[in-house]
């Protein structure tokens, strides 16, 4: 099985961002509590970027040591999403995918560009 190098780990989460960013559009909190396929669509990308996020940490064991969002939260918001979705808090899901996936973005595509 061949590994896929940072950067491929960098752009799925850059472009998943990117996802969240359209799906949520100017939701506010209560629109995105109320519609489920905001909400689904949401935590399918918040669940590519905790699989990217954890894949980059085996290739680049130091990647996002200096990011604003710690990549070992953002694998732990994967974990609950996918292990424990009777524990998800759609608050804080809203709050994590308005408030740090852009600044999680931006550290990914600076990385990104430096990997070039």
């Amino acid at each position: 099985m061949s590994m896929r190098d940072a950067r491929a780990y960098l752009y799925d989460i850059v472009q998943a961002c990117d996802g969240i960013r359209t799906v949520l559009g100017a939701s506010d909190a209560e629109s995105y509590r109320s519609d489920l396929k905001t909400r689904l669509a949401t935590e399918r990308e918040l669940i590519t970027i905790g699989e990217a996020a954890a894949r980059l940490g085996e290739v680049e064991p130091k990647a996002g040591a200096d990011w604003p969002v710690e990549l070992s939260a953002v694998v732990g918001l994967r974990n609950i999403l996918v292990h424990g979705y009777f524990k998800v808090d759609d608050e804080r899901v809203f709050e994590v995918s308005s408030e740090q996936v852009p600044l999680l973005r931006a550290a990914a595509l600076r990385a990104l560009e430096r990997e070039r």
